[in-house]
């Protein structure tokens, strides 16, 4: 699928891991290696939170009623876009595609949600 294919004029692919909708995303969308996704209204927004540790980045972003762990490396421009309400998704690189990633681009190693209610 060739990257017009995947967009619409209101949107930028932003990079391997992650989409932006410069018109506002309704909702967000995050995508597992294992398979899994999960969808979030963006007006159950609570609070992000960034951080970096020497072995990476995480990202937090919770919701009313869950909560989203992004572990990467470059994730400021995510936490950009989740404070403007445009980060329409973000996916799992398989490790196979990472040699193909500039290093100046967020990279997404791993997707965490905890519901609130789950075990």
């Amino acid at each position: 699928m060739s990257h017009s294919e995947c967009l619409d004029s209101s949107s930028d692919f932003g990079s391997a891991c992650h989409t932006v909708d410069y018109k506002g995303a309704k909702m967000f969308s995050a995508h597992a290696a294992a398979g899994k996704t999960w969808a979030f209204p963006w007006v159950h927004f609570v609070a992000a939170e960034h951080w970096r540790e020497p072995a990476g980045e995480t990202l937090r972003i919770t919701f009313s009623s869950a909560e989203v762990v992004i572990k990467g490396t470059g994730l400021s421009p995510l936490l950009n876009a989740v404070t403007e309400f445009r980060l329409a998704s973000v996916r799992v690189l398989p490790a196979e595609h990472r040699t193909m990633v500039r290093d100046s681009v967020p990279l997404v190693d791993s997707i965490c949600v905890r519901v609130s209610g789950e075990v």
